[in-house]
């Protein structure tokens, strides 16, 4: 069982590193005008990284208070990134009206 959470927990962690880094990394390089494929090396190596240090780290389970905070960081990052990544028009208060306008203007 302490195996499959290891993996499940670095899969998950890794995943979201790759994903976080690849388009945030990518817009920062579409603005620096610099070349995109950057993108795609400085995520594979993120993710490769994050899940290194959550493999090594969940090995054993020292109860120090910086390993803790960065581990949870991985964690519960890795599962709300693709919550945030979700479509915003899918809780649209405006949905049941038969329309949604997702705007960052307040309501009026």
């Amino acid at each position: 069982m302490k195996h499959l959470f290891r993996l499940l927990i670095t899969f998950v962690s890794g995943v979201s590193a790759l994903y976080f880094v690849f388009w945030v990394g990518g817009a920062i390089l579409l603005a620096l005008h610099l070349p995109l494929w950057l993108s795609t090396v400085m995520s594979l190596a993120a993710a490769a990284a994050v899940s290194r240090y959550v493999w090594i780290h969940t090995a054993t389970f020292e109860p120090g208070l910086i390993s803790s905070m960065v581990l949870g960081a991985f964690g519960t990052g890795g599962v709300g990134s693709p919550e945030g990544s979700s479509d915003p028009s899918s809780s649209c208060r405006a949905r049941i009206k038969g329309h949604c306008s997702v705007s960052l203007l307040p309501d009026r």
